[in-house]
């Protein structure tokens, strides 16, 4: 290896180690925006939010974050409730049906 091959080579690693600590600094600010805004909301005020806000305020988080894992475990409740709702609607249905049939039944086991 020559000398201007080794210089090139020691430039490169040189770039690279300052891309590193770029990164890190640029990760260590994101951490930190991210503990500030974690400590700004709790799960109750994201149940209050809509979809668009609560979409919204997701995307500007990484997919590791707290915030990101939140706004998760609130899109899973929504879900959840949305299909107890149904579930309850089907089940009086279901019970509605019962009755009708049995009221069905009756009738035509007198005829």
């Amino acid at each position: 290896m020559n000398f201007d091959e080794y210089e090139k080579e020691q430039r490169e690693e040189m770039r690279q180690r300052e891309l590193r600590r770029e990164t890190e600094v640029l990760q260590q600010k994101e951490k930190a925006r991210c503990d500030v805004e974690f400590k700004k909301v709790n799960r109750r005020a994201l149940a209050n939010w809509p979809d668009e806000k609560l979409a919204a305020w997701q995307a500007g988080f990484p997919s590791d974050s707290p915030q990101f894992i939140l706004a998760q475990f609130e899109w899973n409740r929504r879900l959840t409730a949305d299909q107890v709702k149904a579930a309850h609607w089907a089940a009086w249905i279901g019970l509605a049906g019962v009755i009708v049939g049995a009221v069905l039944a009756r009738l035509l086991e007198k005829l």
